[in-house]
């Protein structure tokens, strides 16, 4: 594993060295180079630059007991054996490259409903984005919810009160006819999401 260059190298470094950083190298009966501190349990193996990626590859997927984990857990991997400078660093961009784990990792973000925040329109009004606000406390109407559209457009927002027994899907639409499609015609686009009080049936 140690190549003739990489091992000169460090034998230069060391006898050129004031330190004691490279008194942490020693050779084996094999002329395996290794590095072990004082408080390590274990000496580990030094790994060339050009035997990097196959450790990697071993610890992260290549095989069937890596299965493929995490940062945090291949460098422990890679660590408790091997040795080589800004190890952790070169796993992270391994790991954060391999494109298994980019194909079946899943997205946190919440999925939209039937529109998507692609595109901006250019003609106001035309395309609404709907949400709710509570339940807050009671105002002496008792009213406990805000109803909010914003234009995609222009940023204009529109506010409704409602209360806790208005919040069903047909109540919503009789709103929003009042609101925006009687101050501003109908629109082409009105964005919402998953809340069970806009996908309930009507």
């Amino acid at each position: 594993m140690i190549t003739n260059g990489f091992l000169s190298g460090v034998l230069e470094s060391f006898r050129d060295s004031y330190n004691y950083y490279f008194h942490k190298f020693f050779l084996d009966s094999n002329d395996i180079l290794y590095y072990q501190r004082p408080e390590d349990v274990r000496a580990h193996v030094c790994v060339p630059g050009t035997s990097r990626e196959a450790v990697l590859r071993a610890a992260h997927g290549d095989s069937v007991l890596a299965g493929h984990p995490g940062i945090d857990r291949t460098y422990a991997a890679v660590s408790y054996t091997y040795y080589c400078p800004n190890s952790f660093a070169d796993v992270a961009h391994f790991v954060r490259c391999c494109t298994v784990c980019a194909a079946s990792k899943s997205s946190n973000q919440l999925r939209m409903g039937a529109e998507s925040f692609s595109s901006i329109p250019l003609q106001p009004f035309t395309s609404w984005a709907m949400d709710l606000i509570g339940p807050l406390p009671a105002i002496k109407s008792g009213h406990t919810w805000i109803v909010t559209w914003v234009d995609r457009t222009s940023k204009m927002i529109v506010a409704a009160t409602a209360k806790e027994g208005q919040m069903s899907s047909e109540a919503l639409a009789i709103v929003t006819f009042r609101e925006i499609c009687c101050r501003f015609g109908f629109p082409l686009h009105l964005t919402i999401d998953n809340d069970v009080k806009f996908v309930s049936a009507l």
